[in-house]
């Protein structure tokens, strides 16, 4: 019969009861870590070079990529389906230079040289990017008004960070873009060979590059407001 007083008297421990230790506890708490460190780890290494995005979201930490990873970004820019629709606009649109003639024979020469041009400016991206340690990729802006954001897209298309986690210069970006109008400058006619008009073609190149990094920035607000059902 229980009373008030032995619902007061110390409880004797039941010897049938199994208590975990404290090490046994820290043990567990111990391994979870590396169990969830090594599936990390496993994940990772599964990703494939053709998975990294050509632009990605500004996170806390940084990964740089590497050689190989760099190529694949300029070569997938090269062979894009976007790359072939604005050459084949700017092609359609544009009569220069005049010796290539008119018709598809003339758009023909136009597309080529679009083409052509776009191939050597991202392979000499690639190769000032790799002994540079830049990184080529976009990352998408944080900042939520549009007057920020179109302030980041025009800075990252003059400087560019790297592998390190810092930002430099973009020397891969004004090198493809100018380098790839003097190569050029072996299959146009001569009056197009100056430096003064090869540098103003570069120009224009960046000029394309600041203008797709603006749209990248401002197309979340556009489709938000614009394009809302």
């Amino acid at each position: 019969m229980l009373t008030p007083f032995s619902l007061l008297a110390p409880q004797e421990p039941n010897p049938n009861t199994q208590i975990t230790s404290e090490s046994e506890s820290g043990r567990v708490s111990q391994d979870l870590p590396s169990a969830l460190q090594a599936q990390n780890v496993e994940t990772l290494t599964e990703e494939s070079d053709a998975n990294v995005p050509t632009s990605v979201t500004t996170r806390p930490t940084y990964d740089a990529l590497t050689a190989r990873q760099k190529f694949s970004v300029f070569g997938r820019r090269m062979i894009s389906p976007t790359g072939f629709a604005k050459s084949a606009f700017t092609a359609s649109v544009s009569d220069s230079p005049e010796e290539w003639g008119q018709g598809m024979a003339g758009f023909a020469k136009r597309y080529g040289n679009k083409i052509a041009t776009r191939s050597v400016e991202n392979g000499i991206g690639f190769l000032v990017s790799v002994p540079l340690r830049q990184d080529p990729r976009y990352f998408e802006p944080t900042e939520t008004g549009l007057s920020e954001r179109v302030r980041h897209a025009l800075i990252y298309t003059v400087l560019t960070p790297t592998d390190n986690g810092g930002r430099t210069f973009a020397t891969w970006r004004f090198a493809g873009n100018y380098g790839a109008q003097f190569v050029s400058n072996s299959w146009r006619p001569e009056r197009y060979r100056t430096v003064s008009d090869t540098l103003r073609r570069g120009t224009v190149s960046l000029g394309y590059d600041a203008a797709a990094n603006v749209f990248r920035a401002i197309w979340p607000d556009v489709k938000r407001k614009f394009l809302k059902h």
